[in-house]
């Protein structure tokens, strides 16, 4: 189910916990330098110590979607929260995963963003992302991702420490807990930064790196139909021949992306996102990918815009 093949060595796997598919890059030449399928690997469950996992709740997110274009980005998250520590809720599709900071700027999560004792502290990913959000008081949200990172760490240690909770583990080899994207649009360009929460042998910590700005598509969580449309399986040629997942997914010309408008963007993030839903479970036996999603941009000069969904 996850990505961890695509990581290079157990040494280099967090600094290498960003995987890009460079296929037909070297094409477009040096007046179209992007990268056409950037992947951040897929993060796993926590998996709490066994005597402590009932009176644990943790929430994770599963999917994320970004795509530039010209004139800025757009993100689309699905709204699945995988509860574990629940006995009688496995999933709620109703998480708002993107995070305004307007009027120049966003985040996004995923991974395991909620974590704690029912009842007691806990930790919330996207609750103090938007504090961080609500208190820029103008400033870059992506210049501040080292402020952002001390602040999550921060608290992700005070939950721990108040709540004796054990700390939330990934699964064996893969590189973090959470993760949060920053975009942030300056000057007409989209700044981008990656924060991971990882556990060390002094904590929890949760750092920060930026991201070149040269990634056509993003994608975050589960990718194994975004992998398939890219492939030869005769089940999923009916989504290549789709118009928006094949055309942005298969070897699109430098003239094509060139023209590719907020909608365009739009219509293929939310496509991915609901075909993922769709043929997921037939694939890799998991329905963690909801069909709806929330969509939003950033564009200049508008700056943060919620994208309604229209065909």
């Amino acid at each position: 189910m996850m990505r961890s093949a695509l990581l290079r060595s157990p040494a280099d796997r967090f600094s290498h916990a960003i995987t890009r598919f460079c296929v037909c890059a070297r094409s477009f030449g040096p007046a179209f330098p992007w990268v056409l399928l950037s992947l951040i690997v897929a993060l796993p469950p926590f998996c709490a110590n066994p005597s402590e996992a009932r009176s644990v709740r943790a929430e994770r997110g599963t999917l994320v979607v970004a795509v530039r274009w010209r004139l800025g980005i757009v993100v689309c998250a699905d709204r699945r929260r995988l509860i574990d520590g629940d006995p009688n809720v496995a999933y709620r599709d109703d998480a708002l995963k993107i995070i305004p900071a307007p009027p120049f700027a966003l985040a996004v999560t995923y991974g395991t963003t909620v974590y704690g004792r029912q009842g007691g502290p806990r930790f919330d990913a996207r609750e103090s992302v938007k504090r961080f959000a609500a208190n820029l008081g103008g400033s870059s949200l992506v210049r501040g991702a080292d402020r952002l990172a001390t602040q999550l760490q921060t608290e992700m240690r005070e939950s721990l420490e108040q709540g004796s909770l054990p700390p939330p583990q990934p699964r064996p080899g893969e590189p973090a807990v959470f993760a949060v994207m920053l975009f942030a649009l300056e000057q007409g360009t989209v700044l981008e930064a990656l924060l991971l929460g990882v556990n060390s042998e002094t904590g929890f910590q949760v750092q920060a790196s930026l991201r070149p700005s040269n990634q056509f598509v993003t994608l975050l969580g589960h990718s194994a139909i975004a992998f398939a449309i890219r492939g030869t399986d005769p089940r999923f040629q009916d989504l290549r021949n789709d118009p928006w997942l094949g055309g942005f997914l298969i070897n699109p010309s430098p003239q094509a992306l060139a023209y590719v408008s907020k909608h365009d963007a739009m219509q293929f993030g939310r496509k991915l996102i609901r075909a993922t839903n769709e043929r997921l479970p037939a694939l890799q036996e998991t329905d963690d990918v909801s069909a709806d999603s929330d969509c939003a941009g950033l564009t200049r000069p508008e700056g943060f815009e919620w994208l309604p969904d229209v065909p």
